[in-house]
């Protein structure tokens, strides 16, 4: 059985996803960073700007390419990158689920 590209998951529609993102860096160029973001998908900046996906353990993340104007030097990685884990006080459940995964 052949899959279309219209079936979320598929081969066809991660192959057409792959030929996409490679369309966008060749008019755009390559991206300077490759963020994903694990969020609350109804947030209205979410819902009007990105394209979502679920994680197999039913977290919501997106995938953002950026271009900067001034480029990162290797050596200032670690100014711009960071994780947080969420305020323990305030969601007890959400931290330790992400503490232990």
């Amino acid at each position: 059985m052949i899959s279309k590209s219209s079936f979320t998951g598929g081969f066809h529609y991660m192959h057409e996803r792959t030929q996409d993102a490679m369309t966008y860096v060749r008019h755009f160029g390559q991206p300077d960073l490759f963020i994903a973001v694990t969020c609350n998908p109804k947030r209205s900046e979410i819902v009007n700007f990105f394209n979502q996906e679920w994680q197999k353990r039913g977290f919501p993340h997106a995938h953002i390419l950026l271009r900067l104007e001034d480029k990162i030097k290797p050596g200032s990685i670690g100014k711009v990158i960071c994780a947080e884990l969420p305020d323990s006080t305030l969601d007890p459940a959400l931290y330790e689920i992400i503490r232990t995964v």
